[in-house]
């Protein structure tokens, strides 16, 4: 786990989503430090996080009390899924490390300070970091990520059409793209044109997955989400076939149906 926390670490560090503060630049009479730790879902033992608690108290308050919400523009998620099931063919899709793409002001990232070790030396000294960019666990992170991906919509408005600036407004439950089409040529359009309008504001729309032989056919491999890779649509059978989940619910994509899976826990 060590290791795994170490890369995710590392890799923040590297794409300059973090930076370490030289000795002489620490200032303690004003900021705040984000306590963080490593998660990770029992089914992607694999896949650590990296946590930081902004609800953590210090002083009888913590980061999450001094900030503000903001406003609820997410969408429903009862809605995209009942506008979700109303066509015949389906495309979803997830922004990468969404929150990640989004910068916090250089007058506010002292507020989003961590501690780590030199070198990653558990026996070394500390040093201070700080977060350049908006975090799971902050209290307006959703609000300002939506704001600024509708913001990269409307902005690019003029080189794109209605239908595929309309899908960022309506189809997006904060990082998760949910949709159908009528026609596998609208469908097309929407794995190749969505991605280049949200890619104007930095956010990387990947791991697509679709009933839609030949929108599935036009999306680079590196698009596709893991079972798209595998999937069979001349294999009725839903044994065996790959599912996606799509906003909590499993999805059968070949056969387009919802469904339900029942995982149970023995203790070993």
């Amino acid at each position: 786990m060590f290791e795994k926390y170490v890369a995710k670490l590392d890799k923040l560090q590297n794409n300059g989503s973090t930076s370490t503060v030289a000795t002489e630049n620490v200032d303690h009479t004003s900021g705040w430090y984000l306590p963080h730790h490593p998660a990770f879902h029992p089914q992607k033992p694999e896949d650590v996080k990296v946590v930081n608690d902004g609800a953590a108290k210090f002083g009888r308050t913590s980061l999450n009390d001094q900030l503000m919400q903001g406003p609820d523009i997410n969408n429903t998620l009862v809605g995209i899924l009942m506008r979700f099931r109303n066509g015949h063919f389906a495309v979803t899709g997830d922004v990468e490390g969404m929150f990640h793409q989004v910068s916090v002001p250089s007058h506010q990232v002292k507020y989003y300070c961590f501690l780590w070790f030199k070198d990653n030396d558990l026996n070394g000294p500390v040093e201070e970091r700080e977060h350049h960019i908006h975090l799971f666990g902050s209290r307006p992170s959703p609000t300002i990520a939506i704001n600024t991906l509708n913001k990269t919509a409307e902005d690019n408005a003029s080189d794109f059409s209605p239908e595929v600036v309309a899908v960022v407004g309506d189809n997006f439950y904060v990082d998760d793209m949910a949709l159908f089409k009528e026609s596998e040529e609208e469908c097309v359009e929407i794995v190749r044109e969505v991605p280049a309008l949200v890619d104007r504001g930095g956010f990387n729309l990947t791991k697509f997955a679709t009933n839609s032989p030949l929108a599935l056919s036009v999306l680079d491999e590196s698009k596709k989400a893991p079972s798209m890779k595998e999937i069979d649509f001349f294999k009725l059978e839903t044994d065996n076939q790959p599912t996606e989940r799509t906003l909590g619910i499993h999805w059968d994509v070949a056969v387009d149906e919802f469904m339900c899976r029942v995982i149970t826990y023995r203790p070993k």
